[in-house]
């Protein structure tokens, strides 16, 4: 694996195992899914601003559906804190492949509070 890539493809066992007991961040995606490569893009921007160093990823929906209370669709991402799922973000915002600029800093600000409260640092108007 490239030791640049963030993204560690985990097994449902292992996605199962975050939720259950860890804390993290999870994508389900598909790389063939034009709204997936948008927040995988996103997750990147967020990454290279915080000390987050793994993305837990799974093309496998059924990973996750079990822990959220709404029918999940991909793109995915879960923000997991102490084996609760803190927050989740279902698609981009209203599912759009082109985003605004305004759009963008929502979407990036969703990804970039859940990656504060996964390593429990303080965001100050720095962030």
């Amino acid at each position: 694996m490239d030791e640049d890539n963030v993204f560690r493809y985990d097994s449902n066992e292992e996605i199962g195992e975050v939720i259950e007991s860890g804390t993290g961040v999870i994508f389900i995606g598909d790389s063939k899914d034009n709204l997936s490569r948008v927040v995988v893009n996103m997750l990147l921007r967020v990454v290279s601003n915080t000390d987050l160093n793994i993305i837990h990823y799974s093309s496998d929906i059924s990973s996750v559906s079990n822990y959220i209370d709404e029918e999940v669709t991909v793109p995915i991402v879960l923000f997991v804190v102490d084996g609760e799922v803190d927050s989740y973000h279902i698609g981009t915002i209203d599912n759009k492949e082109e985003l605004t600029e305004d759009e963008e800093v929502s979407l990036y600000n969703i990804y970039l509070d859940g990656v504060h409260r996964i390593l429990n640092d303080v965001c100050d108007e720095r962030c």
